[in-house]
């Protein structure tokens, strides 16, 4: 993170750690990741549409890129990311340097990030989180009103989507909104809805 806000050089110390992590670990957790940085040309954080994700795209002096992803807190968090460049497999490394390969789908890399990073080489120059639903609408309510606002659901997968809406509400609370979605690829639409609440006192 430090490089990618502009740092040109970090001092790495081996002193006490908020994390537990054995002392013979860290040498080579840190040998790990200057084999990434070591010959970078460029360092860029990626936006991967979740604040307790943080990911940065290293690219080196030859043109390729490697993506560094964790999670900060002490829990497994999925992600999915978009790759544009039609490979099948990726392969990569933990942050102990042991290798490791994913499998995408339709374009989609399914991740389960925790706190220790992962790095996945030769990553496409868009590499970055497939946001598939968003939601506008009021974010305070209130019984006996109702509120519009649009769900946005885009389709990054490389074949026609299909799927049903569902919500779960709470008691005496009623949507209405398109229940069936066919989306084509790449394509982006919205879905006004009506949400009504009753008096939840009675």
């Amino acid at each position: 993170l430090e490089f990618a806000s502009g740092a040109q050089k970090i001092f790495l110390h081996s002193g006490s750690r908020s994390r537990s992590v054995p002392v013979q670990e860290t040498g080579v957790a840190y040998a790990a990741m200057a084999k990434v940085v070591t010959n970078r040309k460029s360092v860029k954080l990626l936006n991967l549409g979740n604040e307790n994700v943080n990911g940065v795209l290293v690219t080196d002096v030859s043109g390729k890129r490697t993506a560094v992803l964790w999670n900060i807190f002490n829990n497994e968090v999925p992600i999915s990311l978009i790759v544009s460049d039609n490979k099948q497999i990726y392969q990569g490394m933990d942050f102990l340097g042991n290798s490791i390969f994913w499998k995408s789908n339709q374009g989609i890399l399914p991740l389960k990030l925790t706190q220790e990073p992962i790095y996945i080489f030769d990553v496409p120059e868009d590499f970055s989180a497939a946001k598939i639903l968003d939601i506008k609408s009021i974010s305070l309510v209130e019984p006996v009103h109702s509120y519009d606002g649009n769900l946005t659901i885009h389709n990054p997968f490389k074949e026609l989507l299909v799927t049903t809406i569902k919500a779960s509400m709470p008691e005496k609370w009623d949507i209405k909104i398109q229940k069936e979605v066919s989306i084509l690829s790449g394509e982006t639409m919205i879905f006004p809805f009506t949400l009504n609440i009753k008096d939840v006192s009675e």
